[in-house]
C-alpha cells in the first residue's frame, strides 16, 4: 500500500490506476512511456546525467567498480565473506566447476558431457 501511495503521488496518477498497473506485468519501453510509468528512455549515461542535473551538480565524477565475482552473484557480500572464511575448500571447488562450465560453453567446442556434481556446505 505504501508503494502504491508513493508511486501515485510521484507519477501524479490515481492510486487505482497504479494498482492495476502494479500486478507484476512487464511492459516494453514504449508502453511504459504511454502508461506514464517512465519519463524518458535512455541508458546508464542518460540516467547519470539526469541524476546529476536533478542534484544540481555542475561537476561530477563517475566511478565504476569492478564487476562482481561469479561467487558474489550467488551470495551477498556479508554472507559471501562468512562462507568464504568458513568453507574455503567448498568455494574453491565451486569456482573450479564454474570455470569448467565456462570452458565447455566456449564457441566452437564439440559436444561435451559431464556428470552432475553436488555441493554441500
Amino acid at each position: 500500500n505504501d508503494f502504491l501511495t508513493i508511486v501515485s503521488k510521484g507519477r501524479k496518477m490515481d492510486k487505482s490506476i497504479v494498482h492495476e498497473l502494479a500486478q507484476g506485468h512487464v511492459y516494453t519501453a514504449n508502453k511504459a512511456i504511454n502508461l506514464k510509468l517512465v519519463d524518458k528512455l535512455g541508458g546508464l549515461q542518460r540516467a547519470i546525467q539526469s541524476a546529476a542535473y536533478k542534484a544540481k551538480l555542475k561537476k561530477y565524477t563517475v566511478v565504476r567498480s569492478a564487476p562482481p565475482s561469479i561467487f558474489s552473484k550467488f551470495l551477498g557480500g556479508e554472507v559471501q565473506s562468512k562462507v568464504a572464511i568458513k568453507y574455503p575448500a567448498a568455494i574453491e571447488t565451486f569456482l573450479h566447476e564454474v570455470k569448467n562450465i565456462q570452458w565447455m560453453l566456449k564457441p566452437g567446442l564439440s559436444t561435451y558431457m559431464r556428470m552432475p556434481s553436488e555441493y554441500g556446505l
